[in-house]
């Protein structure tokens, strides 16, 4: 799964989890994932190992510089592109499709994404009678 904890205009931080099933635990594994902008232009890149202490789990963080952020209005998505390795042979690919953005939900203001006030559509909103 992917998160992305810090947003800013200026760079986001990408979080990717990714488990693997495997049988044979003295194999070498390890994961190649890169990450394109929505026109498919490679905007970072990493590699991890697995470790017999890692329970299954790779964890990669990304900076993107400059993200465009999604919103209803602009719905911009990103994709972490993944490749799984055992002993430098490739054995399964997956692509995340992500948006990059941030929501906040602020006591006594309400609901914000990317720094702005949203309304949520459908709510059963009573005022209080006194």
């Amino acid at each position: 799964y992917l998160t992305t904890p810090v947003v800013t205009e200026q760079q986001a931080q990408v979080l990717l989890k990714t488990s693997v099933e495997y049988s044979d635990a003295r194999k070498n594994y390890q994961i190649e994932t890169r990450i394109l902008d929505p026109q498919g232009q490679q905007v970072a890149v990493g590699k991890a190992s697995l470790s017999a202490f890692d329970k299954h789990l790779f964890e990669q963080s990304f900076e993107v510089k400059q993200p465009k952020l999604w919103s209803p209005e602009t719905p911009v998505f990103y994709t972490a592109e993944s490749k799984i390795y055992a002993d430098n042979q490739l054995k399964d690919t997956y692509s995340t499709r992500f948006g990059i953005r941030k929501l906040e939900i602020i006591p006594n203001k309400g609901a914000f994404l990317n720094g702005k006030p949203i309304k949520f559509q459908g709510v059963c909103n009573h005022p209080h009678i006194a």
